[in-house]
């Protein structure tokens, strides 16, 4: 009986009623914040969503009246010398270059697609700040107290 009483004292919140708290915006933005997805997995699904409606549109039919676009955007690597040259130094492991390509890479492109999952590393969730981070010094050898 003691068990569900606790039980009872944990589901109601031991008595206090939602009025005997008022949660402010602060408390509302943490929970929020703190539940809400990571900000990696929203530009992932904004990067999908991009990639789903180019490729709708792709799928259209072609009309030949129709005016073709004023500028050739890049998709993949080899349509820009400049997002290739950042594709190359993303590959190679700078972190900053993978950013970089992510942000000046049209939306739903393979160029901005190896940008966001850090030129295919996808253990690591921030490209500059993990990638270009100097490597953590061993810890230093702990030695004996002297003798006595």
């Amino acid at each position: 009986m003691g068990q569900i009483a606790i039980g009872l004292l944990l589901l109601t919140g031991c008595g206090s009623s939602s009025s005997d708290h008022q949660v402010s915006g602060d408390e509302a933005r943490s929970e929020a914040e703190l539940w809400g997805p990571p900000a990696y997995l929203v530009a992932m699904a904004q990067a999908d969503s991009a990639s789903q409606a180019a490729s709708q549109e792709r799928a259209k039919p072609v009309d030949p009246a129709a005016p073709t676009p004023a500028a050739h955007q890049p998709r993949v690597y080899g349509d820009d010398p400049a997002l290739d040259d950042l594709w190359r130094q993303c590959e190679q492991g700078l972190g900053a270059a993978c950013d970089q390509l992510f942000e000046q890479a049209p939306g739903g492109s393979d160029y901005e697609a190896f940008g966001l999952n850090c030129g295919n590393r996808p253990d690591i969730l921030r490209c500059g700040p993990e990638m270009d981070a100097p490597p953590t010094p061993p810890a230093p050898p702990t030695l004996p107290p002297p003798a006595g």
